[in-house]
């Protein structure tokens, strides 16, 4: 569709009707290439180091790329540029976003915001996403019974690490807690070792530099949990106290968290009252649509996953209803 779109060039007639449309990209990982038998869950490998390059060239030309400060002055009124607005954002603090990612931004004179969970910055530790496509991925055994789940990862490896993802989005905290060390106990495949966890995570001189480059660095919570699956005294810690850490680790100051998601469980009201009276001064729903430049509630911007082609984003931003 984006491609016939393009080359019809309606999207760069329906570009010009979209001048106070919001656009707010996530980004995770951002690799040299996608390789074939790459370990991890490949729902957050989803773009190449062109192809990121080919997006961020995109936005530049066609829609004004806002930095953290100005998405603010947006959003409490006090400016109003002519759209479309973007803005990138890049969760999880993987190595990639610093080793490629942030030279490619920085080349092009681009803002971001990387959103930083503590946990694997502190412990070196992957996410449950990454550890469960991990062991899914290896597993020899053709049929696992998982906490309630039929996973049959030989024959349907996505479908499993997809069935094990929803299951953990939903779960409460104390029963998906230790999870994914019974997971790789039922695929017979040991979890990776630190060290090799470790390498795929930035450091913190990584992302103080990643700071001193001029990107803006926001919380995405303690560990990365779906927030409104755990207790209020939990995630009051999730959300509160990330912000303290990073301010002390940077020694800047910290503007934004972004939610960590799960499409079947929207972030409830209590959940950003708490960003709100923990300081923040910008939060970010995931997984919530397009937004609109203007005056708006500043902890309640959307945000929305970045399509993996120039030609994707085009149409998106062009036809935000047509393409979802």
């Amino acid at each position: 569709m984006a491609k016939a779109l393009a080359r019809l060039r309606l999207d760069r007639v329906a570009l010009r009707l979209q001048s106070r449309a919001l656009y707010v990209f996530t980004y995770h990982r951002v690799l040299s290439t996608l390789p074939p038998d790459y370990p991890f869950d490949d729902g957050v490998a989803e773009h190449t180091a062109a192809s990121f390059e080919a997006q961020a060239r995109w936005l530049d030309r066609h829609t004004r790329v806002l930095s953290e400060r100005e998405l603010l002055d947006v959003a409490r009124g006090k400016t109003r540029p002519r759209g479309p607005l973007s803005v990138i954002t890049v969760d999880d603090a993987y190595v990639d976003a610093y080793e490629i990612l942030l030279p490619i931004l920085e080349s092009l004179g681009l803002p971001a915001i990387f959103f930083a969970p503590i946990d694997p910055l502190e412990h070196r530790r992957l996410g449950w996403w990454d550890l469960a496509a991990f062991v899914l991925k290896r597993s020899k055994r053709e049929r696992i019974v998982f906490q309630g789940l039929t996973l049959e990862p030989v024959r349907d490896r996505r479908g499993a690490i997809v069935a094990v993802g929803t299951w953990m989005k939903t779960q409460p905290s104390e029963i998906s807690r230790d999870a994914m060390s019974e997971l790789a106990q039922a695929c017979e495949v040991s979890l990776p070792s630190a060290s090799v966890q470790a390498t795929e995570l930035m450091t913190w001189d990584q992302l103080r530099e990643v700071s001193r480059a001029g990107m803006a660095v926001g919380a995405h919570t303690l560990t990365h949990r779906v927030l409104d699956t755990l207790d209020e005294a939990q995630r009051e810690r999730e959300v509160s106290e990330p912000k303290a850490i990073l301010e002390k680790a940077l020694g800047a100051p910290v503007l934004s968290i972004g939610f960590p998601g799960a499409s079947r469980l929207p972030v409830s009201e209590t959940t950003i009252q708490m960003a709100a009276q923990a300081g923040y001064e910008l939060a970010f729903l995931p997984n919530a649509g397009v937004g609109r430049s203007g005056p708006c509630d500043p902890h309640r911007i959307p945000r929305i996953g970045a399509p993996t082609t120039p030609e994707a984003m085009a149409s998106l931003v062009a036809f935000p209803s047509l393409m979802g």
